[in-house]
């Protein structure tokens, strides 16, 4: 016949300190409260032949990977954007540079001779739209009328 074993309760305190520190962190990951339950677990991850044990080994290099996915997505996504709005301005400056050229009214000075570009409603500007106001300046179309 086969004696009957009384169960003896857990606590953590009877555990070595290694185990008792292993099995609090396992408890808090897992949200375990009893302890019984917390060895359980602890042993089914001990033991590298148990399903459990592989599927948090698998998890845990899913995790890693995403996590090195996404940082590097991350980095791609940076550069792409650093790259855009450098052409961005490249470009804008150019359009300006271009449109400049092609639109800047500059008038030379009468000192050294260099040009000075004619900055819209300065001063200047608004002496020399007086000026061909004053002295008749109008449309080809509407001078032939």
């Amino acid at each position: 016949m086969s004696r009957k074993r009384t169960q003896k309760s857990i606590g953590l305190d009877e555990l070595p300190q290694k185990v008792r520190s292993c099995l609090i962190k396992l408890m808090t990951e897992f949200h375990i409260d009893d302890v019984e339950e917390a060895l359980v677990k602890m042993a089914a991850l001990a033991d590298s032949n148990s399903h459990e044990f592989w599927s948090m080994v698998g998890d845990q290099g899913e995790m890693k990977y995403k996590s090195r996915h996404f940082k590097e997505m991350n980095r791609t996504v940076a550069t792409i954007k650093k790259t855009a709005e450098e052409k961005t301005k490249t470009e804008y400056e150019r359009g300006w540079g271009v449109a400049y050229q092609s639109y800047a009214i500059m008038y030379p000075c009468s000192i050294c001779g260099g040009m000075i570009p004619l900055t819209p409603n300065s001063e200047a500007h608004k002496a020399i739209v007086n000026y061909l106001q004053e002295k008749g300046w109008a449309h080809f179309e509407c001078m032939n009328r």
